[in-house]
């Protein structure tokens, strides 16, 4: 609870509870508003402004409450044995009288007979079933909106899950040809119009064969830069 408390008494933040039944199932709560005050007023907490599919299982019973162990009683459960529910139901917390939360619960991972003493969410899957899997995660409230703000192009996480982005941008331009459209043909070997043979004073030398058909390639063959451009163009996320 030190390191909670010494993460959110800087600023205002938010915290998501993501969890995970045992039949793979997820569901997540999220609350925009979070913070806890530090041990002199036993990491009392505050949390409101709840979203999400699971169900809100904090606000009214843990909003507001000082934490409980097993050997500080701080919660508002009496009964006969002076037990407080952190004893009772296995866990500590943010207890009331007792809980809708008990995310340090036993692990029964999965359906159990004792009641309320699991990884329990009782807004999704009630008293009776632990959660196989919990997570806690903190972040500054609005981070999203002020990373946008600044530029950040990994906070845009508004996109919807199926969307996809255009891998190449707009304005890529075309592919160049990698033949010019007005490329002489080549002469048909078996021509007719063929001389049978090319007097030694008229028929080119080798080495001007090979100039031209050399300055011919580098002409026309796109650079190694321009086909890295084309094999390495970033996905735009």
């Amino acid at each position: 609870n030190d390191n909670i408390f010494a993460l959110t008494n800087q600023r205002l933040n938010s915290i998501r509870f993501d969890l995970k039944a045992v039949d793979g199932e997820r569901r997540y709560a999220l609350y925009d508003t979070f913070w806890i005050e530090d041990e002199n007023r036993k990491y009392t907490l505050h949390i409101s402004d709840y979203s999400g599919d699971a169900g809100d299982s904090m606000i009214s019973s843990s909003g507001n409450m000082m934490f409980t162990t097993k050997d500080q009683k701080n919660d508002k459960f009496d009964n006969k044995f002076d037990d407080n529910c952190a004893v009772i139901f296995k866990g500590a917390w943010w207890h009331n009288a007792c809980h809708e939360a008990n995310l340090n619960g036993l692990y029964h991972r999965g359906t159990h007979d004792s009641f309320a003493d699991g990884v329990n969410w009782r807004s999704w899957k009630g008293y009776y079933e632990s959660l196989d899997t919990t997570e806690m995660k903190i972040r500054p409230k609005n981070f999203r909106k002020t990373a946008i703000l600044n530029g950040d192009p990994s906070a845009e996480t508004d996109r919807p899950k199926n969307s996809k982005s255009n891998p190449l941008p707009t304005d890529t331009p075309a592919r160049p040809n990698p033949l010019p459209t007005d490329t002489p043909a080549r002469p048909n070997p078996l021509s007719k119009d063929t001389p049978s043979k090319v007097s030694d004073s008229t028929k080119p030398s080798n080495n001007s064969i090979s100039s031209k058909s050399s300055n011919h390639s580098d002409a026309v063959k796109p650079s190694s830069d321009s086909d890295s451009v084309w094999t390495d163009s970033p996905n735009l996320k």
